[in-house]
């Protein structure tokens, strides 16, 4: 999921796993409000060390079985 400051988004995730298992997310995909793909690439990321009812900044729930990253993106 993806925030625009005013609601959650899904998103389309390509991630790649290193030797230990960690998931390391390379790009995503959004479908803008005229339906089509905008591709983006992420530059930067660290994941969120957050807890199920522990919100995060967007006020989003997580639950035990997700994992939330904070990326910096450029748009490919």
């Amino acid at each position: 999921m993806i925030t625009d400051g005013s609601r959650l988004m899904p998103v389309d995730c390509i991630c790649q796993h290193n030797a230990d298992g960690e998931l390391i997310p390379l790009r995503i995909r959004i479908r803008d409000d005229d339906g089509e793909y905008q591709l983006y690439t992420i530059h930067e990321c660290r994941q969120l060390e957050l807890n199920p009812g522990q919100l995060t900044p967007e006020k989003v729930d997580p639950t035990i079985y997700d994992l939330v990253y904070e990326c910096i993106i450029l748009q490919s």
